[in-house]
């Protein structure tokens, strides 16, 4: 709110209308946190039940005030976002508080935060992604960022399944990690879950040739062969949110989010490098290589997990 505050004074008044959208962050951010709780008691469908929840209450109430009020759109969806988090949030703060015991022993906030370290490397690395689109905007042009950008926003809705897959296996595979088959048992499932993705990446590239024109029309033809190599590197992208997970859950989290820091990094590096000589399609093909050289690294770390000794 500080910073969107700064901007409308600073550089634009329009700034002001995206104030609820700070609200809703933060009020996300707190139901999601609240509801790792939940999550690790094994609950899953209680986070699913107020995801769920509050994207629906946010339709419906932007569907309510931009039908009967004059404010503009964006006014509109922050407002709605907001009710609607702040609302997720109590929910989730009042399920913490009926199953967490507030009588017991606490811990401090520096050891919390101590805990915490890697997986937030991991998961500010992971972001650091997204600046792929406008790199390649930066160094080739906003043309091929345009069609870079159609293959690269897809790997946020063609990674759905394995990521959420990711955030219930981490709890488990904590519980897991006493036992050699227990880890075991998590390898099998990522194996099974990548095969079951890439028959349906495979698919996908296949039928590109038709939906690309369908569904963003002519224009975005050229962006074919770009989102086409993606999708042969989102297979590698769901091995290691599962790996990651799994590794995390067995205490392995340092060296986790040491390697998100280094292939994000070579991430952008690689589709930087690969818009120079080849466009959007060697932008792609950075994008990808970066998924495959994660997994790799990932994987090279399971031989040292699956010997470990049971306690």
């Amino acid at each position: 709110m500080v910073l969107l505050t700064l901007l409308a004074v600073v550089v634009e008044t329009s700034f002001w209308a995206f104030l609820p959208l700070a609200i809703a962050l933060a009020a996300e951010r707190n139901a999601d946190v609240r509801l790792g709780v939940a999550l690790a008691d094994g609950d899953a469908h209680v986070n699913t039940t107020n995801l769920v929840g509050r994207r629906v209450l946010t339709l419906l109430l932007f569907i309510v005030i931009i039908s009967a009020s004059s404010a503009s759109a964006i006014t509109s969806y922050g407002t709605s976002a907001a009710v609607a988090a702040v609302i997720a949030a109590v929910a989730s703060q009042r399920h913490v508080r009926r199953h967490v015991d507030l009588a017991a022993p606490r811990a401090t906030t520096s050891s919390v935060l101590r805990a915490a370290r890697p997986f937030y490397i991991n998961s500010v690395a992971t972001q650091a992604r997204n600046l792929d689109a406008a790199l390649v905007g930066a160094l080739v042009g906003f043309s091929a960022a345009g069609y870079y950008g159609a293959a690269s926003r897809l790997t946020g809705p063609l990674r759905i399944l394995p990521t959420s897959l990711a955030a219930v296996i981490l709890p488990r595979s904590a519980k897991a990690a006493e036992t050699a088959s227990g880890r075991y048992k998590i390898v099998r499932l990522t194996v099974a879950v990548c095969g079951a993705m890439a028959v349906l990446y495979a698919l996908l590239a296949v039928a590109m040739p038709a939906l690309v024109p369908a569904l963003l029309g002519p224009d975005y033809e050229p962006a074919i062969a770009a989102i086409q190599i993606t999708l042969a590197g989102l297979v590698f992208a769901a091995a290691a949110s599962l790996l990651s997970a799994s590794l995390q859950g067995w205490g392995d989290a340092h060296a986790v989010g040491v390697i998100a820091v280094v292939t994000s990094v070579a991430c952008l590096g690689a589709v930087a490098l690969g818009g120079l000589l080849a466009g959007a399609e060697g932008a792609a093909v950075g994008l990808s290589s970066s998924f495959v050289l994660q997994t790799a690294l990932l994987v090279s770390r399971l031989p040292h997990q699956l010997r470990r000794r049971e306690p």
